[in-house]
């Protein structure tokens, strides 16, 4: 009996032990900062802390907690910490603020060895500060994430040219989309087309962003030109459109074909029944209601797929 009881209480508590830790969130260490700005700092380490994926902590018993005994950055304090709220690991931090420059470093305290696992450190304007934070917090807590968080997107109207990113071939265009997986920072793009001179530039590729560059062809060369500039280039060369519009555009006349299809069907088929209603039952009468009501069936979701399909396209290609 004593070993069954033992056996059950082990059951009874095995979700509980196999639930994974939570990583614990506390509250930046602040110099010179305004308590607003701190407050949203404080958040967007929080938010890429939920981002991984993992539990986090509940907020409000790391805060106690913290002003319980304020750790000041010590790694065995906080180690301590994580233990009293449940935790396997610790993210804490500091920011200052010198002038218009804002210095942030954050690190992660493994709870069971009270070490620091790993730490990040950076700089930025002050209005810059949140979007520093975030990519710090990102780096840190998805190192591999963060490392293929960027992405360039090249728009050129030009077809059969190559996208070339650090010297590798990423791409055809007309590009249907942005070139992923690359990381964050400056990044070496050239663009090689049939008969025209290579474009050349470093782009800065944003964390978790997505950096565009729009070119259009005069003579033999590729020229850059301010993305969603409307109108035509020298040349008479106009501003390519992404090709996401086209595709939109005609999926939309897909729909709109098929909206005026199915009307007709609907007139169609409702004359055939008030004939047949009306004494006139012919094999004739009964194949045009049976064929009517077929196309109407068919043309009604292929309106809504081309007209929704269309719009959706053609709005996302326009915010490319």
């Amino acid at each position: 009996m004593r070993a069954l009881i033992v056996t059950l209480a082990a059951l009874l508590s095995w979700p509980t032990l196999a639930q994974p830790a939570a990583l614990a969130v506390v509250p930046l260490d602040a110099l010179g900062v305004e308590p607003a700005l701190l407050a949203r700092l404080d958040a967007a380490v929080g938010e890429r802390a939920r981002a991984k994926g993992g539990r986090v902590a509940d907020a409000a018993a790391v805060i106690r907690a913290n002003a319980e005994r304020p750790c000041a950055g010590d790694a065995a304090c906080l180690s301590a910490l994580g233990k009293r709220v449940n935790a396997s690991g610790v993210v804490a931090g500091s920011v200052g603020l010198a002038g218009d420059t804002i210095t942030v470093a954050l690190k992660i305290v493994d709870v069971a060895s009270g070490v620091e696992t790993r730490t990040e450190q950076g700089k930025a304007p002050l209005d810059q500060a949140e979007e520093q934070v975030r990519a710090l917090a990102y780096k840190l807590l998805d190192p591999a994430g963060y490392n293929a968080s960027g992405a360039i997107f090249v728009d050129l109207g030009v077809p059969g040219a190559t996208v070339v990113i650090d010297g590798a071939p990423r791409g055809t265009t007309p590009l249907i989309g942005p070139i992923g997986g690359l990381p964050p920072g400056r990044r070496a793009v050239e663009v090689r087309a049939p008969n025209v001179q290579p474009w050349r530039k470093f782009l800065d590729a944003p964390v978790d962003g997505v950096a565009r560059v729009r070119l259009v062809r005069e003579g033999d060369r590729l020229v850059e030109r301010a993305a969603g500039t409307g109108g035509e280039g020298k040349g008479g060369e106009k501003v390519a459109v992404s090709p996401l519009v086209w595709a939109g555009a005609g999926a939309l006349a897909v729909g709109v074909g098929s909206s005026v299809g199915s009307a007709v069907a609907y007139g169609v088929a409702s004359s055939a029944r008030t004939r047949f209603v009306g004494g006139e039952r012919s094999v004739d009468v009964l194949d045009t209601s049976n064929n009517a009501r077929l196309a109407f069936g068919v043309l009604v979701p292929l309106a809504v797929v081309g007209v929704v399909g269309g719009v959706t396209l053609a709005t996302i290609g326009m915010m490319e």
